[in-house]
């Protein structure tokens, strides 16, 4: 059974779990069977899994959005309402399930881009920090964005022959990572061209922030004070499934990985900084450079010209984390839109949380060794302090 697998690692039978919708679970009543979540809202509810809901940890605001619902001024309105609930929070934090800066292949759909250009004006209005996100079972690492918008005119379906069209592979049966792009530059099919054109703008070039880097190395790279947003994109933490990423990097893209093994991240959150570290899980291997944001006074971000994150993937960096269950690490994922499925990203805080998730009794009954957050995936947090409930 999908629950006693789940749990089957001891770890999971005592942290306490939180979840983000994905399409597998949307439309299944039971859902809230298995989870309690804090502070949950009518707004971003589709009528049978609840809506959005928001915690703390720490200095950190984490809003999980329900965009199984698609009304995008209620999740607006949660936003607004989490934040103005804590305004001392230094660091904002959004989960959902579908991947608007992805860089596989659910990435370019126009239901997904649509969403992006609808939710993005909202995030920026509201100086969330991260967006967490899952859906497209590859690891994607963005640019620091800052802007984005629709610059054309498309519908949720338009282009949805052309994209299957692009990466058909036919007979063959190679295992492949990246996916064909079977539809070339030169094509004279106006269809195909319409399709090109609106690959070339969904990838927004303009949106990449420049930003200053008070470190750029192989082995860290740590940006000051951007205004912009990071967009991270987890692959499949239980390796049950995989897509391929896409045969033309956007250029919103800062790194991208998929070998088809599971990864995961750890992130580190301080009152000034936020560091995610990518890993995958045969090896414990890097997939991915150390990202650090920095929160600091009178910094000034804009010096020294043009110092954009030159894109690449499948980068792998050797280096183990620590796996042992420190006090006070987390891991988070955004998942593939199930639990069995679930993308994992892992979160350490200098604190605990003020308002946290809980499952059954857990939550009164001692303190966390830690917590999980799915956002159709999974992020755990953990705490030596008991969590404060409302």
């Amino acid at each position: 059974m999908i629950e006693e697998g789940y749990l089957s690692p001891s770890v999971l039978k005592s942290l306490p779990v939180a979840t983000t919708v994905g399409n597998h679970d949307a439309d299944n009543p039971n859902y809230i069977y298995h989870f309690n979540t804090p502070n949950m809202s009518e707004l971003g509810s589709n009528g049978i899994v609840g809506g959005d809901y928001w915690f703390t940890y720490g200095d950190a605001l984490f809003m999980m959005l329900n965009t199984q619902d698609t009304n995008v001024a209620e999740h607006k309105q949660f936003i607004e309402n989490a934040v103005a609930e804590n305004p001392d929070c230094k660091w904002r934090i959004v989960t959902l399930h579908q991947d608007i800066y992805g860089s596989a292949e659910h990435s370019n759909e126009p239901e997904i881009t649509n969403l992006r250009y609808q939710l993005i004006p909202y995030f920026e209005e509201y100086d969330v920090d991260v967006v967490l996100t899952g859906h497209d079972h590859a690891y994607t690492r963005s640019q620091i964005l800052k802007g984005g918008e629709k610059t054309n005119d498309y519908t949720d379906d338009e282009f949805d022959e052309m994209l299957e069209v692009d990466i058909d592979a036919g007979d063959d049966e190679s295992t492949r990572t990246v996916a064909l792009g079977n539809i070339k530059a030169d094509t004279m099919d106006l269809v195909q061209m319409k399709y090109l054109e609106y690959l070339g703008k969904v990838m927004d070039a303009s949106a990449v922030e420049n930003v200053k880097f008070s470190n750029n190395t192989e082995d860290n790279q740590t940006v000051v004070n951007p205004d912009g947003i990071l967009y991270m994109t987890a692959n499949s933490s239980s390796g049950s499934k995989y897509y391929d990423l896409t045969s033309r990097q956007q250029t919103y893209v800062a790194a991208r990985w998929q070998e088809d093994v599971p990864s995961y991240s750890v992130i580190d959150i301080t009152d000034t900084t936020f560091t995610i570290n990518s890993y995958r899980t045969d090896t414990n291997e890097k997939i991915d450079t150390e990202f650090t944001i920095v929160k600091a006074e009178e910094q000034d971000n804009h010096e020294n010209g043009d110092n954009t994150t030159p894109g690449h993937e499948n980068n792998t960096n050797a280096g183990s984390p620590s796996v042992e269950a420190d006090s006070n690490n987390a891991v988070t994922s955004t998942g593939s839109g199930s639990t069995a499925d679930a993308d994992n990203f892992g979160v350490s805080a200098d604190a605990p949380s003020k308002e946290s998730p809980k499952t059954g009794d857990t939550a009164s009954a001692a303190g966390f060794a830690g917590m999980i957050i799915i956002a159709g995936a999974v992020l755990a947090i953990a705490s030596k302090k008991r969590v404060t409930e409302e």
